[in-house]
């Protein structure tokens, strides 16, 4: 789709560059929830443990696109990692 074109893959980039800050502000917030919940409960929370996994194999994938590791653009033009 955008291989021949790099003003695509240019504005490809800006966008997951912008969803990467998002999340990257999304992973800070669960990381304070996480450790607030355990203070309080003396255990983690699985859901936000398994949430901050999945949230980082995407953040992974989005860097391997920005860094021309990788021509595979990722989610929401493939399946979440």
């Amino acid at each position: 789709m955008y291989s021949n074109n790099r003003w695509i893959r240019l504005l490809l980039m800006a966008i997951f560059a912008g969803i990467f800050r998002v999340i990257e502000i999304v992973v800070i917030s669960l990381a304070i929830f996480q450790f607030i919940f355990e203070w309080v409960r003396s255990r983690p929370n699985y859901t936000i443990g398994h949430l901050g996994e999945k949230l980082g194999e995407y953040m992974n994938q989005i860097v391997e696109f920005l860094t021309y590791k990788s021509d595979d653009i990722p989610f929401p033009f493939s399946d979440l990692p």
